[in-house]
């Protein structure tokens, strides 16, 4: 099983991602890194363990379209 986060270089998303990680959940982050503080979440995250980093925006359609497409089973 894997766990998607949206959101998941932000504040919250990245400290969701964190015991995700430490729990050794298969882990999805999808962010648009636009927040400030985004970019050194997303590297302090790559510093916790291994998961998937997927660009783009949760209100674009054919972000969430590529997304999708690509994980669902």
């Amino acid at each position: 099983m894997k766990l998607l986060i949206t959101g998941g270089c932000g504040f919250l998303g990245s400290n969701l991602a964190s015991f995700a990680l430490s729990q050794g959940i298969d882990l999805i982050v999808f962010d648009n890194l636009s927040r400030k503080g985004a970019t050194d979440n997303l590297h302090w995250l790559s510093s916790l363990g291994n998961f998937e980093f997927v660009h783009g925006d949760i209100r674009n359609k054919n972000d969430v379209t590529r997304l999708i497409t690509k994980y669902m089973p």
